[in-house]
């Protein structure tokens, strides 16, 4: 938390609040899951530590996090990703249709067990 001092005031102000300040966070959710459509088409791998790019989203703010889960096409690449992370993606990707790309160093049963 940061602090804010003032001849009148000591307050604490929660990190939350800056980012609510920023112009990005005014974009509805619609525009703003957008952004994050393009960012995902134009990358279309994933981070090193294996997680879907999508996650990135979740991790900026809350604001974010309630706009990447609420959107079911973000989560709609399956691109090479560990079998712990299945489960998530079909359930954020609802009824979207899906990509799948396999890597066939994983086991397919393996990744069936875990959405099974």
């Amino acid at each position: 938390m940061a602090t804010l001092s003032s001849p009148q005031v000591d307050a604490y102000i929660p990190r939350s609040y800056g980012n609510d300040l920023a112009l990005i966070s005014s974009l509805p959710p619609e525009i703003l899951a957008t952004v994050f459509r393009h960012f995902i088409d134009e990358w279309q791998s994933h981070p090193a530590n294996g997680a879907p790019i999508c996650v990135i989203f979740t991790h900026i703010c809350r604001h974010w996090r309630q706009v990447a889960i609420a959107s079911p096409t973000l989560w709609t690449y399956i691109i090479y990703i560990p079998p712990r992370w299945l489960g998530v993606m079909l359930e954020r990707s609802k009824s979207a249709s899906l990509f799948v790309a396999y890597d066939v160093t994983v086991s397919l049963r393996d990744c069936l067990e875990q959405i099974l």
